[in-house]
């Protein structure tokens, strides 16, 4: 890879296997009482902390340019015909 990029780590040595793209990120969370959030939950479910604290989060992204980049085994397993 040749481009600039913002990484900050190295690139794997082995092949890809996939390749996507993410773009309009969101990633939010919010600090909510416990005693609002408990009656909310199901039954037999217990809520989680994270430094003492209840929080609720919410994420969205748009995936696009999925591709199969490297899979040889798809391509050439001897079962895969007897599937259809």
């Amino acid at each position: 890879m040749t481009a600039k990029t913002d990484r900050t780590w190295e690139l794997p040595k082995r092949f890809w296997i996939m390749r996507m793209t993410w773009s309009a990120l969101l990633f939010a969370h919010w600090p909510v009482e416990p005693r609002i959030l408990a009656p909310q939950l199901p039954k037999g479910l217990m809520l989680d902390t994270r430094d003492g604290e209840r929080r609720v989060g919410i994420g969205n992204a748009i995936s696009e340019g999925h591709r199969v980049v490297y899979y040889p085994h798809l391509l050439v397993h001897p079962d895969y015909f007897r599937c259809f």
